[in-house]
């Protein structure tokens, strides 16, 4: 896991991994073309995790997630078909697992075989937010290059590290926050920002029937959607956490052609001691964060994902 926490309880000793994480989702996604009012959607819903070991790989841990009142608001005249913008309003509360792995972060996602594809890439994309890509061993001078996995497929990614003063006052909390790997060495009053730029024209792997072009590079003819940009943001500190993602892009429809902009936030809220099992997933499979990858049996080795 990339985060720990300990909460500072009036009576009683600090627990460490007996928490439950509470965090608010915001998916906006808005289209805009000359001579129109931008239209879209926004869904506000919250994240509920509670971490549990999983003891047959001592290097892994596993996060148990499901999403909690969902809401979702339109806005504008929308001037698109139903089938291009509908699949993300409507948001499952069905649990899921993460699995993490220090080297590359979400390794891969347990899920019931049966969820719907929507429903599981809604999900990828929330869980990404919680997706480092890197294990952060050499950052150097705060700048370097590596290739990391994400939604949309395996590229090249720039991360920067920068750290700023945290304001105390405005973020005291029952809870202190501890960062999994420990060689980010997170300072108390301090705030590390990872900044996440993908370079689209440098991808070995790309999400099946997911986009078009990525960057200059056609990579499927079917797609009306193409991507130009991804950017990331995680700002952590003892006491907050907010991860961010950017995806810039154009839809062509009816020979018009819209610009979209996404930003999907996930902000920590609460920590609060966990008083319930994680939801058990009837009848598992296995997959990877990569959008409409398909669910495996749980049986297969994971080199067979």
């Amino acid at each position: 896991m990339f985060l720990v926490a300990h909460i500072n309880l009036e009576h009683g000793p600090k627990l460490k991994n007996a928490n439950k994480y509470i965090f608010t989702v915001n998916m906006n996604i808005m289209w805009t073309r000359e001579s129109i009012n931008p239209f879209g959607f926004r869904v506000l819903s919250q994240l509920h995790c509670i971490p549990k070991r999983n003891h047959s790989e001592a290097e892994s841990n596993i996060l148990s997630c499901s999403l909690k009142h969902n809401e979702s608001i339109n806005y504008g005249k929308n001037e698109l078909d139903d089938n291009l913008i509908n699949w993300r309003k409507d948001v499952t509360n069905e649990p899921i697992e993460l699995v993490f792995k220090q080297e590359e972060g979400i390794e891969k996602m347990i899920v019931r075989q049966q969820i719907k594809t929507y429903d599981l890439n809604v999900l990828r994309l929330i869980a990404e937010q919680l997706h480092t890509g890197n294990d952060f061993s050499d950052v150097g001078n705060g700048t370097f290059e590596d290739v990391a996995r994400s939604i949309i497929g395996k590229c090249r990614v720039v991360f920067k590290i920068t750290r700023r003063p945290e304001n105390t006052k405005r973020n005291r909390r029952n809870f202190n926050l501890y960062l999994l790997p420990p060689s980010l060495n997170l300072k108390d009053n301090e705030t590390i920002v990872i900044d996440k730029t993908t370079d689209l024209n440098h991808c070995t792997c790309y999400a099946e029937k997911y986009y078009c072009k990525y960057g200059n590079t056609v990579v499927c003819e079917n797609q009306q959607a193409d991507l130009e940009s991804m950017t990331s943001r995680m700002e952590i500190s003892k006491t907050s956490f907010v991860s961010s993602t950017t995806r810039k892009g154009t839809i062509k429809q009816n020979s018009q052609t819209y610009n979209v902009v996404e930003t999907i936030t996930l902000t920590l809220e609460d920590v609060q001691i966990a008083t319930n099992d994680p939801p058990a997933i009837v009848n598992p499979g296995k997959t990877k964060i990569l959008a409409n990858y398909d669910v495996k049996n749980i049986l297969i080795d994971d080199e067979q994902l």
